[in-house]
């Protein structure tokens, strides 16, 4: 299996596994933890995307592009 494909299905099973976390902690904390804990997903989707970015882009083109766009969504208004 090349590791291209184990990446995808490692990351898709990660992916699997903490989805049913999130699904059995909603149900289970109060209140203010249920809203913390659904909020989850969105992180994860944000850490996918800057892991894809140091793939592509190298750690110092990373940086670079997030501090662009740090600095035209905080000064934008």
């Amino acid at each position: 299996m090349s590791s291209g494909v184990r990446t995808v299905l490692l990351a898709t099973l990660g992916g699997l596994v903490l989805g049913v976390i999130t699904l059995a902690l909603r149900d289970v904390l109060p209140g203010d933890w249920s809203r913390l804990v659904n909020s989850g997903a969105v992180w994860v989707v944000g850490a996918y995307a800057a892991g894809a970015l140091i793939a592509v882009l190298g750690l110092g083109g990373y940086l670079v592009l997030n501090s662009v766009l740090d600095v035209a969504f905080t000064h934008s208004s």
